[in-house]
């Protein structure tokens, strides 16, 4: 063994430590056993503390089992501190993740702005970007059809049609009725229109013998194939009701607009019908014992009561309908539609939350016409849950009769889609008006597009703007509802 090493060599005593054992009668000398300086000065440290306490307070001093007490005590104080720090550090990451939202959120917010801004920018310059292409086409190619929704990938309505309906029974019922017209109408359109008036007259005395009719008194010779008939639906008689009886302001402004759109019509009968007057409509169209009668009684909603019978009374007698708050220009309509048209509605306007629909509010239809038949008919398996439809029941259930009766090769031979538009200034600058409404449904318009319809002289070379959408004093437009907020006008 090397002599540093030996026991007995005062050489290695000095490299040695002395270790001395506790004495039970001087406990505050207690020395530690492990080599570690650092614990070793904290073990004698804290002997010291509890040795100092316990003579003062002449209490019993505890032994320390261990030094591995003082391990833990340390290692969970840095535990501490490294929970401590981790929760600091997450604090910060969450604050600077919350202010970088903020900041795109704040971004996003100012384009948005920006964009609306612009839009709105570009709104007042032009309104109807959709309608006015629509109506642009026209007069770049006027001998092409109609590029509306009915015709192009425009935006379809979402109503499923009701199965096996859409096939070949109704065009062929469309067939056989222009078979039937075209074998009565073999006359010049001029002169067949007086034999077509009398024996048109003769047919619907009896049916219009029950109903409200006055006749104007100047009558003229009529070109069209749609009968001379103006038919308006209310559950008041505007036209034999005085001004004196009418409590309502509203229904005042409505009976003044009605003798408007009849005097501008002196060669056409008018037909005003209430609900009793719609009643005997309705069974004269689909039958004394039809449901419809039912419902029309129980329906609560009068719209869609309007919706029933401006349909029965079209297909029992024909005629140009108006909903008595529309307002027609210095413009009899019979100078605007085509005398071979047997059907002309219009198209709702761009914004509508019924794209794809018809704005029935002005209907023109030859008597006896299909396409009115199935309107009914949708209306009975509506109410009977055949058909499933949310919103305005005339105006998708006229479109889904369009769709179904109405052949693609007849859409522009025999049919009228007229377009509603809002007005612009800068688009139509020859359009003028006493007064504009605030809301949207006020500044509506409906445009008759180019026709080159060369019968009988008629020829409709420029667009025409025959039909306000709403009357001034209506609602809306200064009557009921006119403050209301919002833009939920969606006809």
């Amino acid at each position: 063994m090397p002599p540093f090493l030996s026991p007995s060599s005062g050489r290695s005593s000095r490299y040695r430590r002395r270790i001395v054992p506790p004495s039970s009668s001087s406990p505050e000398q207690h020395t530690p056993i492990y080599s570690s300086s650092a614990v070793a000065a904290a073990e004698l440290a804290a002997s010291s503390i509890v040795s100092d306490t316990a003579k003062s307070t002449n209490a019993a001093v505890p032994k320390l089992s261990s030094s591995s007490t003082v391990i833990q005590n340390l290692r969970a104080s840095r535990a501490r501190l490294m929970q401590r720090n981790n929760y600091q550090d997450r604090e910060q990451r969450w604050f600077k993740l919350k202010l970088m939202c903020f900041g795109v959120m704040f971004v996003i917010g100012l384009l948005w702005i920006g964009k609306g801004g612009a839009a709105k920018s570009g709104e007042k310059q032009n309104y109807s970007t959709q309608d006015q292409r629509n109506l642009n086409h026209y007069e770049q190619h006027q001998d092409s059809s109609i590029t509306n929704d009915v015709n192009n990938n425009s935006p379809k309505l979402s109503v499923p049609l009701p199965p096996n309906r859409k096939g070949s029974g109704h065009q062929e019922q469309l067939s056989n009725f222009r078979h039937q017209k075209h074998s009565e109408n073999k006359q010049p359109p001029r002169v067949r229109s007086v034999a077509n008036n009398d024996n048109h007259n003769a047919k619907n005395k009896e049916s219009l013998s029950n109903t409200a009719v006055t006749t104007n008194k100047s009558q003229h010779q009529h070109q069209h194939i749609i009968p001379p008939i103006l038919t308006f639906t209310y559950h008041t008689n505007l036209l034999t009701t005085p001004h004196s009886q009418l409590t309502d302001s509203e229904d005042v402004a409505l009976s003044q607009n009605v003798q408007e759109i009849t005097s501008l019509h002196p060669e056409s009968k008018v037909r005003f019908l209430n609900d009793d007057d719609c009643l005997k409509s309705i069974q004269a169209t689909l039958g004394m014992d039809t449901n419809l009668t039912k419902y029309f009684t129980s329906e609560k909603h009068g719209m869609y009561k309007a919706d029933i019978c401006r349909g029965a009374a079209l297909y029992e007698t024909g005629g140009l309908y108006f909903d008595i708050d529309v307002e027609t220009r210095s413009i009899p309509l019979w100078e605007v539609i085509a005398p071979t048209t047997e059907f002309v509605t219009t198209l709702v306007h761009k914004d509508s939350n019924h794209l794809g629909g018809f704005f029935q509010a002005f209907i023109g239809v030859v008597p006896k016409h299909p396409m009115m038949k199935r309107y009914l008919e949708l209306f009975v398996e509506y109410y009977e849950g055949k058909v499933q439809v949310k919103g305005p029941l005339g105006v998708y259930f006229l479109r889904m009769a369009y769709d179904e009766v109405i052949r693609k090769e007849d859409q522009d031979e025999k049919t009228e889609l007229w377009q509603e538009v809002r007005y612009s200034p800068e688009e139509f600058p020859e359009i003028h008006r006493d007064r504009w409404g605030k809301r949207r449904a006020c500044q509506m318009m409906v445009v008759a597009p180019p026709k080159i319809t060369l019968v009988d002289g008629f020829e409709r070379k420029k667009r025409m703007v025959p039909i306000f959408s709403h009357a001034n004093g209506s609602r809306m437009c200064g009557g009921k509802d006119t403050n209301r907020k919002g833009n939920s006008d969606t006809a």
